[in-house]
């Protein structure tokens, strides 16, 4: 059996404050992931390319199973280590991970979402929008504990401390999860630079406008920029 067809979209920018992009993103073959490095200079860099670099072995497979997603993970880590100690300019750096994979399962077309870090995976269906990940990160533990309100989490001044992160000893534990996906599926792999500057009515909305996934893709930088493009923003659309 083959996978369902996607067409997909991607964009990436520095933003209106960075000097350098720390973002990487795969997008091929039914792998989609977005990689937000932390580290300074060129280390993040460095560690974003490392992840999706690992990631990128699943493309082109018609079944790839839930296990093979928390081995990436691990073997992501565990390079990112190994080039630290190897290389001690790029010391302490790391990323977020965040994603899906289209597979086979039982012979039906599923989706399985990786996470590790506050990057996000966005599903949208004809219910609505609704986010598949949960941010590994200080505010979003505030959030689930009920101190803060979504809105208040996105202003909150250590918004940007995550609570794992490839890169750390001992590896982090990746969130997956496994998704039915069907016809008209629309997803939004993105790192924090987006969702930091556009809240989830607008990114909703933009997806909603009827353009190709690289027109939808390339508006939600733009617009993320307008709003002040803090970050590195980086965005996968796909449609199924």
């Amino acid at each position: 059996m083959t996978l369902p067809a996607v067409t997909f979209g991607s964009a990436t920018d520095v933003g209106c404050v960075r000097d350098h992009n720390e973002d990487a993103l795969l997008a091929q073959a039914g792998v989609f992931i977005v990689a937000d490095g932390m580290g300074g200079h060129a280390a993040g860099e460095v560690a974003a390319a490392i992840a999706v670099s690992v990631f990128a072995r699943l493309a082109g497979r018609a079944e790839v199973q839930p296990d093979e997603l928390l081995d990436c993970v691990a073997d992501a880590n565990a390079e990112v280590l190994r080039v630290s100690d190897e290389q001690p300019e790029t010391a302490g750096m790391g990323t977020t991970v965040s994603g899906v994979v289209l597979t086979l399962i039982d012979g039906a077309p599923q989706w399985i979402v990786v996470n590790v870090g506050d990057s996000r995976t966005y599903l949208r269906t004809a219910e609505g929008l609704s986010r598949r990940t949960i941010d590994h990160s200080e505010v979003e533990e505030l959030v689930l504990a009920g101190y803060l309100t979504p809105a208040e989490a996105r202003v909150h001044p250590r918004r940007n401390v995550v609570t794992r992160s490839i890169g750390s000893d001992p590896a982090p534990l990746p969130d997956v999860w496994v998704l039915p996906a069907s016809a008209g599926d629309q997803l939004l792999v993105c790192s924090d630079g987006l969702t930091n500057e556009l809240d989830d009515g607008t990114i909703d909305q933009l997806l909603g406008s009827g353009g190709t996934p690289q027109e939808v893709a390339a508006v939600l930088v733009e617009r993320a920029r307008l709003a002040g493009g803090h970050d590195n923003i980086t965005v996968i659309v796909v449609q199924l």
